[in-house]
This record gives C-alpha cells, structure tokens and sequence, in this order.
C-alpha cells in the first residue's frame, strides 16, 4: 500500500477534531492523482443562526514537477478573513499532503492566528498573535503516512466512501489545540438522508477525535465536526459543519450555487 493510500477504514471505534474548512474540489482524475478542479465557491452560514456571514473560494494550482497547491479565501461580514494553502505531491494514486499553512486575519488586517506544518521534515508552528505580539508553539513531530490537514481530510474520506459507506474511517490530522499536535481521527457515515443545505440524499460523516482509552475523559472537552457527501455524484463534498479554529465559533458550509433559497435555521 503507498504512503497515500495508507487510510483505513474500520467497523467500529475512533473519532476525530477537525479545525478545517472542507471542499469538494479535491476529486481524483481516473488515470493519476492532479487535483481535478478549477475552483468552487461557498457559502458560509453562523451554525447558531444560519445566517450568512461570509463566502470561501478554492483554486487549484497547475500540476508542476508531481505537485499542486490549493488554495482556499474566507472572507466574513465582520470583516476577518483567512487565508489556507494545502500543498500535494499528486505523483501517486491518491494526492499526499506535504505543506499546510493557514493565517487567520483579525478586520484590521491583523494577524490573529497562523498554523504551519511542513510534513516531511516534520516543523509544525501555532502562532497566536495578542496586540500584535506573536506567541509561537513549535514542534518537530513525526507525521504519520495517512496525515492530512484542514481541507485536505476530504481526500480519505471521500476515496474510502467511494469503497465503502458501512465503516468507519481512520486517519491522522495535523491541528493546533492549542500547540501542534497530530491526532487520530475517524468519520462514521450515516445511511443517506436529506440535509436542509442542500438537496437530495446524502451521506453525513461525523468526525471525532480518537484517543481510544482516554476517549472518555478528553472526546467531551472537544468539538465534534460533520461532512455531508453526494452519493449521486461520486461522494463530491457538499457541506460541512465544524469550528473555525481551535475553540472558535461553529460554521456550515454549502455550496453557493446549489444553496436551496434561504435557511432560517442550523441543522
């Protein structure tokens, strides 16, 4: 089994925390692993409220040399923005995360938080920013060959619904909580069922974190997060609903030109 493909997925057990933003632009071409996309839009949705309160677009880089980039724009009402870069070798079957950078803006234009991993020599930085000083929390960690970050979790998931949607799925996902840590992750889907962002049936992850023994002690202290997939289209991403950043407020994503008319009320 390559490096990429060095998922799993299980009948039971695991969990997950997701600091992320997902996407469906990360769909596989049939013959290599290129980031198949030209770009895709989202409306960004208070889960408290279900109001609209900011919009994020994705775009993919070229393939150059076996590698890409996506990247990914949030902008909000109240004038915060952030800004994610997931770097991929798309070489192999399934595209492997190599770089992960995200850099949260206060409306100023302030730096307020920036998450750095590089995955192959292992450097991972959680910088928050208090009156303009940076307080940086650096580790040398060691990934495992099934980690991803942010956005980039989309990938295993999507390719093992794809073989699957009876078991659970395993991985690792590289977060700040608050200083970098890798944590092992599992998504349960659920049998297809209607989501009022969007229509048709789908099949809704739920994504915990996965501390086996010390689950009951540490799993109630963190959020849990929810992907919701289109079975009628090759399990694209659809939708999400997770924190915006460790200990940060809840958001729903949906896709802006698919969004149903207007939602009065979080699912």
């Amino acid at each position: 089994m390559t490096r990429a493909m060095n998922f799993r997925w299980r009948a039971a057990g695991g969990g997950l925390l997701m600091g992320v933003v997902a996407m469906r632009l990360l769909s596989l071409s049939a013959a290599a692993a290129d980031l198949d996309f030209g770009g895709a839009e989202f409306v960004i949705l208070s889960a408290a409220s279900g109001a609209p309160i900011g919009d994020v677009q994705y775009t993919v880089s070229p393939s150059i040399a076996g590698h890409q980039t996506v990247t990914s724009s949030a902008h909000y009402a109240d004038g915060t923005n952030d800004i994610e870069h997931d770097q991929f070798d798309v070489s192999g079957e399934l595209p492997v995360m190599v770089a992960y950078e995200h850099t949260f803006y206060r409306w100023s234009g302030a730096l307020f938080l920036v998450t750095k991993a590089d995955f192959r020599s292992g450097a991972a930085t959680c910088t928050t920013y208090a009156s303009g000083q940076p307080n940086a929390l650096t580790q040398t960690l060691e990934f495992p060959s099934d980690t991803y970050a942010g956005a980039a979790l989309m990938l295993p998931m999507r390719q093992a619904l794809r073989h699957s949607t009876n078991s659970s799925i395993t991985m690792h996902d590289f977060v700040c909580i608050p200083g970098p840590r890798v944590v092992k992750v599992a998504a349960y889907p659920q049998a297809p069922d209607t989501w009022d962002h969007y229509p048709g049936n789908l099949v809704r992850t739920t994504i915990k974190p996965d501390f086996g023994l010390l689950d009951f002690v540490i799993a109630p202290f963190l959020p849990e997060m929810y992907a919701w997939f289109n079975p009628a289209n090759g399990f694209a991403f659809v939708g999400g609903r997770f924190a915006r950043y460790y200990k940060g407020p809840e958001i729903i994503l949906t896709p802006k030109r698919a969004r149903p008319g207007n939602v009065a009320t979080a699912n």
